[in-house]
């Protein structure tokens, strides 16, 4: 257990380097090993009656036509969410998308491999004897990673079926249809619930939740103490009492 000042104590580390790793390892067998109930749980069958069929349209400019649209929307999303839920049917995937899902498991492992090997790496060479370069770094990474916590989200939701045409309203029923619990399965709360927990818990170690900072008043990082290396004229002297 590390006890010197770092930026990336253990249970950061732990939560990091160790569990967010075994947890996309699990997405990355799933999409690889087991297609057929990965490709049918990716739309929750709750949700799938929310198909693009035919719908009346809602652009009104009027204050009481958009409230009338926004009611709509809302009933339509919790409204069909009611009832018995569509029965699974075997899905035989063709050769396309069996690809595409093991190159999506592909891309887990890699995240995967990213986050376990790196954090280890460098917790070990910089958690200890550079805080601040390992904070530096860590900032960069977790940017990165957030950035991709959100268009994973995003895409999502985008791409799950909704009812009505158009930008706005598709997007704020797909909204409230996550409201209903109902409307969730296990991937689809990986892919949204999971994902937005990570992006907090990187927010938490960015605002320095539970851990040392190594930043000073001015926003420059603190430099860590160098070695002093010793004078030509003191190494002389010292060879001469020799």
């Amino acid at each position: 257990m590390t006890t010197a000042a770092t930026p990336l104590p253990d249970h950061w580390y732990y939560f990091f380097g160790i569990i967010e790793p075994i947890s996309v390892l699990a997405g990355a067998t799933y999409a690889i090993f087991f297609q057929e109930n990965y490709h049918a749980e990716l739309i929750p069958s709750a949700l799938a009656r929310l198909t693009s069929s035919a719908s009346p349209a809602l652009g009104s400019t009027s204050t009481s036509s958009a409230w009338s649209g926004f009611r709509s929307v809302w009933q339509t999303a919790t409204q069909e969410s009611i009832g018995k839920t569509l029965p699974q049917k075997i899905i035989f995937l063709d050769e396309a998308t069996k690809m595409a899902l093991a190159q999506l498991g592909s891309c887990y492992f890699l995240i995967m491999l990213n986050s376990a090997l790196m954090f280890y790496a460098l917790r070990r060479h910089l958690g200890a004897t550079s805080p601040a370069t390992l904070e530096s770094i860590l900032y960069y990474l977790f940017a990165v990673l957030g950035i991709a916590d959100w268009t994973h989200i995003l895409l999502t939701i985008h791409f799950l079926p909704s009812r009505h045409a158009g930008t706005i309203y598709p997007f704020l029923q797909k909204l409230f249809a996550l409201l209903v619990p109902s409307n969730w399965n296990a991937l689809l709360f990986g892919n949204i619930a999971i994902t937005f927990a990570l992006f907090c818990a990187r927010v938490a170690w960015a605002v320095g939740f539970k851990r040392q900072t190594f930043w000073n008043e001015s926003g420059v990082t603190a430099a860590a103490p160098k070695a002093v290396k010793p004078s030509a004229r003191s190494s002389s002297i010292s060879k001469k009492r020799k």
